[in-house]
């Protein structure tokens, strides 16, 4: 299959197409043939190194010294499950799914396998892959800290940076969970 490499950290320029063998999916998981993913800003975080300070040394031990260790990086899947390990129970071959797994990563390729127990779900029919794609980076993550924070009926919350991917699904769903929300964005982005 094909994948984009990623052989050092830096710009984009260091993401190389290249044939690697197919992925094959463990017990536990399932493999998914990628119809659409998304570039996030955690992918050019992890590809150009941009983090300051102390927190480099630390990413880089996290992620790999010269190069990102998983050389293929990209965490937003959206395809359709091409086969599952024999313990999968929740999805069958045939199934479209979406959905994000920043650790493991791998989803600037063709294909990719994944725990079926990952932020994985079936696509709604009336998403295209596309679409569903552009779902998983903000949604998930805003929905992860907003739970952390406890965030529901009567308290109030204040959204800095609700234009982004993240701001704009946090601010949605703090909304749905009854808070009282306020955003901040930069003048630029009214």
């Amino acid at each position: 299959m094909k994948a984009v490499i990623c052989t050092a950290y830096g710009p984009p320029e260091v993401l190389q197409v290249r044939s690697v063998p197919d992925p094959r999916p463990g017990r536990k998981e399932v493999c998914i043939r990628l119809v659409a993913t998304a570039v996030t800003a955690s992918d050019a975080i992890v590809r150009g190194l941009k983090l300051r300070g102390r927190y480099r040394p630390l990413m880089r031990i996290a992620f790999g010294w010269r190069a990102p260790r998983r050389g293929i990086i990209g965490m937003i899947a959206s395809g359709r499950i091409e086969s599952v390990g024999r313990d999968v129970k929740a999805f069958k071959e045939g199934d479209e799914v979406f959905g994000m797994d920043g650790f493991r990563a791998g989803t600037y390729a063709e294909k990719v396998c994944w725990p079926a127990s990952t932020q994985l779900a079936l696509k709604p029919s009336n998403l295209n892959f596309e679409e569903a794609a552009a779902l998983p980076y903000g949604g998930l993550l805003a929905s992860f800290f907003l739970r952390r924070l406890k965030v529901g009926a009567g308290r109030r919350v204040l959204i800095y940076g609700a234009s982004g991917a993240i701001g704009t699904a946090a601010v949605q769903l703090a909304r749905h969970l009854g808070a009282e929300v306020t955003g901040v964005c930069s003048t630029g982005n009214l």
